[in-house]
């Protein structure tokens, strides 16, 4: 081929096309809404089903049927589950394994659906059938914190240096990092991935400057420095031009079965009928602090960058025998 193509020059345009895919356009924006969407039902099916006696492996296939029932295709779906006495995993395993699920548990998640390709993407912490300790409430608090103080930093022309600075609150409370803080996303992993300094990892030289219409996921996964405690919560983001009025995400750390939550994504756009919606009000809800309680009206749209999750019910999840036509409703959470 040398002989043939020997005028012939080759370059590596690699670089110049990561770079084109980190700007959406409106489609690409719209497909990843239908993604998160999917992944915000597999979430919501995953927080009402979970319960104590059922295998981890079992969660996935949880997962699995949501994605592959309503023509998406499940990217990933990252789990562990164990005691909250400091003795567990830290972060999400992307190897299920046949442990037993436990009262008390806390079940680490990380969900991704997609719609041709593009996924939405939700990390939460589970507590089965019972409340937080005050280890992972801590650990909890901690997240939440190093979570909004980034998205009210994330908008046109911020930096990573930014982001970075949001995440300090981590080592100041006492904690690490094991997964990323924040990385690009759109058809899998892109450009930046930030970690935090005290970390010693992720931290973009020269500055990475973000731009209108790219899609990110924070996704503080908070853990103790021996790694035998953790929780991580994230979402998918889009950034608009008018940057973002934070808005704290509400009932994140979850209570699982039998009372429901939801995830957090891209919204569909107002108006949108897409998936279809069942009528009813949300569920009765279960939360460790009542300070996270906010309302999250659907229709309220805020300019900026656009986590999202909706307050509205779901139609056609499945339940546990019944794998045709049972009904999740999603759960109240942040914008």
């Amino acid at each position: 081929w040398q002989r043939e193509l020997a005028r012939c020059e080759f370059k590596d345009v690699t670089g110049a096309f990561q770079r084109l895919r980190l700007v959406k356009s409106p489609e690409e924006i719209e497909w990843l809404r239908k993604g998160a969407a999917l992944t915000d039902m597999a979430l919501a099916s995953l927080i009402e089903n979970a319960k104590p006696g059922m295998r981890e492996y079992q969660l996935g296939a949880l997962i699995e049927a949501i994605g592959l029932t309503h023509g998406g295709l499940p990217h990933l779906y990252y789990i562990s589950s164990g005691p909250q006495d400091g003795t567990g995993p830290c972060v999400p395993r992307q190897n299920l394994s046949n442990r037993e699920l436990q009262r008390g548990d806390v079940i680490n998640t990380e969900i991704s659906i997609s719609w041709w390709g593009y996924s939405g993407q939700a990390h939460r912490p589970i507590f089965l059938q019972e409340q937080p300790s005050a280890l992972y409430k801590c650990l909890w608090e901690t997240a939440l914190e190093s979570y909004q103080r980034c998205m009210a930093a994330l908008k046109p022309g911020a930096t990573s240096e930014d982001v970075l600075d949001a995440a300090e609150v981590i080592a100041e409370r006492g904690y690490t990092i094991n997964d990323g803080f924040l990385h690009g996303f759109g058809i899998g992993l892109l450009a930046p991935s930030i970690g935090t300094r005290q970390a010693k990892r992720g931290i973009p030289k020269p500055p990475f400057r973000f731009e209108e219409n790219m899609c990110v996921v924070v996704q503080p996964n908070v853990v103790t420095h021996d790694e035998r405690a953790g929780v991580q919560l994230g979402n998918l983001v889009l950034i608009t031009k008018a940057g973002v009025t934070p808005t704290p995400p509400n009932r994140h750390c979850i209570t699982a079965s039998p009372a429901p939550g939801a995830g957090s994504c891209l919204p569909p756009p107002p108006g949108s009928d897409w998936p279809a919606k069942r009528p009813g009000g949300p569920p009765p809800h279960s939360t460790f602090t009542e300070e996270h309680h906010h309302e999250n009206p659907y229709s309220r749209y805020r300019a900026g960058l656009r986590a999202c999750s909706r307050n509205r019910p779901r139609a056609g999840l499945p339940r546990q025998g019944d794998p045709g036509s049972g009904t999740v409703r999603a759960g109240r959470h942040f914008r």
